[in-house]
């Protein structure tokens, strides 16, 4: 029971720092870029689908995709330090 409590817990705080961190992102980007990285990550939607209900080429579908996972590690480690100032 305290191992699933912990992973239940763990599991809550990534979540948690996930959608903080996609909230920074998101308001910083253009918004079919966030489609983009939304419909292949979130929705699992195959890339070139994307491509093709978006016009845009999938070489463009990959570097947006790299260029928004990039900012949004950095975005949970920000969050994350955050957190840790808070707590101390």
């Amino acid at each position: 029971p305290d191992d699933l409590a912990k992973a239940t817990r763990d599991k809550q705080h990534r979540q948690h720092l996930i959608l903080a961190a996609a909230g920074k992102v998101q308001d910083k980007v253009d918004a079919e870029q966030w489609q983009i990285i939304w419909m292949t990550h979130v929705d699992g939607i195959p890339i070139r689908k994307v491509a093709d209900d978006t016009g845009t080429s999938i070489g463009m579908i990959y570097s947006i995709r790299s260029r928004l996972l990039k900012r949004l590690r950095e975005a949970v480690l920000q969050v994350e330090r955050l957190e840790d100032t808070l707590q101390k």
